[in-house]
């Protein structure tokens, strides 16, 4: 039986859930972005700062900042959690 429909044929069917690519932890008085994805960890390499504070891969961010660094990459097509 073959599919017409195109997205079952490539595999981007809007019901089909990807994986993060970061993860936003809410630890109250900071934030810790973490990369799961290697477009999560070239996204904040390349969109936060050289000097960001960081804690293993997870980059630490005030809660202040945290929206807009969320709405960037989810404009890039990132998937943010």
């Amino acid at each position: 039986m073959s599919s017409n429909n195109a997205f079952c044929t490539s595999g981007s069917s809007p019901h089909t859930k990807r994986e993060a690519d970061l993860l936003f932890e809410n630890h109250f008085s900071l934030f810790l972005i973490r990369p799961v994805s290697p477009l999560g960890k070239t996204w904040l390499e390349e969109n936060v700062a050289d000097d960001a504070q960081t804690l293993g891969e997870a980059v630490a961010c005030e809660p202040r900042y945290v929206e807009n660094i969320f709405r960037g990459a989810t404009n890039d097509g990132l998937v943010c959690r």
